[in-house]
Order: structure tokens, then sequence, then C-alpha cells
């Protein structure tokens, strides 16, 4: 009785042993066929999905070289998240800036700051920082100017200070700009022969103490023709290191210059327009390049 059982015993361990091992089997062979067309039995891999551009590869390489190339920057886009911490990090790392002041949002390229500053040449280095940062694709600007009781100036005084800034700055033709003040705001009017006599007059009120902004009125006189302004922007693009002038496309009707095209950077873009603008005789210039990151 007791030899019986135990034979019986035998029989039921081997077929166990033989359903656990073909199991196991059957779902490889089930799982092959169904994910990479291979019905060998025993045989389980992963689908092989094809990534446009590139050969056929197994899961895991197809997650980590995405996932590497967003990580590294991959110039492909930044998140709002990401975007908005590169700004705060930007404005903290400038020095000439009280970031603790500052709020910074982002969304879709578009930065806008917000909060107060001690002063207008502070507001202006942050608008500078913000664009310097890749993926920024255009700046709002509402930060609010509080002056220090003692940085408080009366319009007299920061319109006497205005024009002796613009008479001791050697690109500045003070005798053909005029200068007004209202509320500590000051109002620029005029011609000039070029743009960075512009820039330079604009320069120095910047950082005068009392000032809590600066209105650009002045225009620029048209002194050459269009072909001609065409011809030496399109050169002068070609010379600059930092762009690719055949990104740009360049366009002149009377004095006003029209950039199309687009760049990598918020830099490469003012580069762009520098270069539009040391143009003789020109007194406009409208950009409508865009920032691919």
């Amino acid at each position: 009785m007791n030899k019986i059982q135990v034979k019986g015993d035998e029989k039921i361990q081997r077929k166990r042993r033989t359903r656990a091992i073909a199991l196991p089997q059957l779902a490889a062979s089930k799982i092959s066929h169904k994910y990479s067309g291979d019905s060998r039995p025993g045989v389980s891999t992963f689908p092989r999905p094809t990534v446009a551009g590139h050969s056929q590869k197994n899961v895991s390489d197809v997650r980590l070289r995405t996932k590497t190339s967003y990580m590294d920057g991959g110039k492909t886009m930044k998140t709002n998240v990401q975007l908005q911490r590169d700004v705060i990090d930007e404005l903290q790392y400038e020095p000439s800036i009280e970031a603790a002041g500052i709020g910074v949002t982002a969304k879709d390229g578009i930065v806008t700051l917000t909060g107060d500053v001690k002063s207008y040449a502070e507001k202006w280095s942050a608008t500078l920082a913000t664009e310097r940062v890749s993926g920024v694709k255009a700046v709002v600007d509402e930060i609010k100017v509080n002056l220090p009781y003692a940085h408080e100036r009366g319009d007299a005084d920061i319109a006497k200070a205005a024009l002796q800034a613009l008479e001791w700055d050697v690109q500045v033709p003070h005798t053909r700009l005029m200068v007004k003040v209202e509320k500590g705001r000051i109002t620029l009017e005029g011609g000039v022969d070029y743009k960075y006599q512009q820039t330079a007059a604009l320069n120095a009120l910047r950082n005068l103490t009392g000032v809590t902004g600066v209105v650009n009125l002045i225009h620029v006189k048209p002194i050459a023709d269009a072909s001609e302004v065409k011809v030496k922007i399109e050169n002068a693009l070609r010379r600059a290191a930092e762009l690719d002038a055949q990104r740009i496309m360049v366009d002149v009707v009377d004095d006003k210059v029209t950039l199309r095209g687009t760049v990598r950077s918020w830099a490469e873009r003012s580069a762009a327009e520098r270069a539009a603008w040391s143009a003789p005789g020109v007194r406009l210039v409208e950009d409508d390049l865009s920032v691919t990151a």
C-alpha cells in the first residue's frame, strides 16, 4: 500500500515539473510572436520601434537617447519651469541686481518681470540679463522703480545733470538734442546721424541718480541710399563670427531696414540689430527675427 502511494506521488511530482517548464515556454512563445515576430519557443524580446532618422534600436536605447538629448539642452526646447529657473539664476548671478525683489514668470519663451528695484539702471540691467538667457523669445518688463529717499531728486536737478552728462560724452552730438524731465522720467528728442550716437545718449542718462525712466524720441537722419545700405548690412552680417548670415534676410526701403529669418539666441538677435543699425542713414530697424532655442 505504501509502495503504491509512493509511486503515485512520484508521478504527480513529475507532471507538476513538466507543467512548470512548459508554461513559461508557451508564454515566451506567445510574447515573442506578438511583439517581435519571432515565433521560436523560449525567445522573448521587446519590440524594436523605428525612430525617425535612426535605425531600429531596442527600447532602452531609444529612451536613453531621448533623455540625454533633452537633458543636454540639445538646443530643443525648455519647459516653462526650466526657463524660469534659468532666468532667476541669471538675475541672481548679475551683481548689479538685487534679484530678491524681482518676480519671474515664463510661458512659451515669453518672460515677464515684476517687482520693485531701487533705480532705473537696475531695471535696465534686469532686462538685459533676462535677454541673455537661452530660450527667451520676448521680455515683458513690468518692474517698478521705487527710489530710496536719499536718491530722490527734483526734475530741475535731473535736467541739469542730464545736460551735463550729454555734453561730457564725446559720442553724443549734444547740441542737436533736447531734454525734458517729468517726475524723474527723461524724454530725449532731436536728430543724429548714426544709431551709436543715439545709444550713447541713452547710456549717458541711464545711470543718473533720481531717474525713473528714459524715453527715446531721437531720430537718425538718412544720409545713404537703400541699395548701398543693404549691401553694407549683408557684408557686416557675414563678417560677424557669432551670426549665421545665411539664416538672415535683409530688406531695405528708404531708411527702414527689416530683418527676417531665424537666430539661435537673443544675443544673436541683438548682434544682427547692431549690424543693421551700424549702417549710415538707417532710421528704423524692424526686427522680425525668430529666436529658435
